[in-house]
């Protein structure tokens, strides 16, 4: 596991706390428990997502202001990637692709090559994106109305596969094995 570092510094453990409506906040965790806060990157609307980069070197986050905002910890700066016309509701950063991948209610999946203000590509969805996860080549997009797209990232043209969720309330969140021959959900 790579470690994350925060302005230059190796960070012995870290985590990422959504603390307040509009906040992320960066707390280093001692090894005795101990914790205390570094930084703090604000939206200006609730955050609804964060995920961190295959080297620990970026944080990701965006949410209601419809932004999907990058966090640079060696310098501390951060900067708008992009935007969606919705809220957005999930984040993940794929080391494969090199690319941030974001799920929004505007009903679209972007992915982001983070030098570049325009999405790499977009993907429309059936309905609003609750909850996603990948690996390898494998996507899963959890949406409104209990649909479920799973894509092929190889060829994003089109779903390899959509179905109804077997869940009986809505899907919240959606977690793909790490050998990328499966998923599972959960829900309320």
């Amino acid at each position: 596991m790579v470690l994350p570092r925060w302005r230059g510094v190796r960070l012995a453990t870290s985590s990422v706390r959504v603390c307040g409506p509009t906040e992320v906040n960066l707390w280093e965790i001692a090894m005795d428990g101990s914790s205390a806060p570094k930084d703090e990157l604000l939206h200006e609307g609730p955050v609804l997502a964060t995920c961190w980069s295959s080297d620990g070197s970026t944080i990701f986050s965006a949410g209601g202001d419809r932004s999907v905002k990058m966090w640079n910890l060696d310098t501390g700066q951060s900067s708008t990637v992009g935007m969606h016309d919705a809220p957005v509701k999930s984040l993940i950063f794929s080391p494969d692709l090199n690319l941030l991948v974001s799920g929004s209610w505007d009903k679209t999946v972007k992915f982001w090559d983070c030098r570049q203000q325009q999405p790499a590509a977009a993907l429309p969805l059936p309905e609003r994106c609750y909850a996603m996860d990948a690996a390898g080549a494998l996507m899963v997009v959890a949406c409104a109305a209990k649909r479920i797209m799973v894509y092929n990232l190889c060829d994003i043209s089109k779903p390899f596969r959509e179905l109804d969720s077997p869940m009986m309330y809505q899907t919240r969140c959606v977690s793909c094995f790490r050998t990328a021959e499966g998923w599972a959900l959960g829900s309320v």
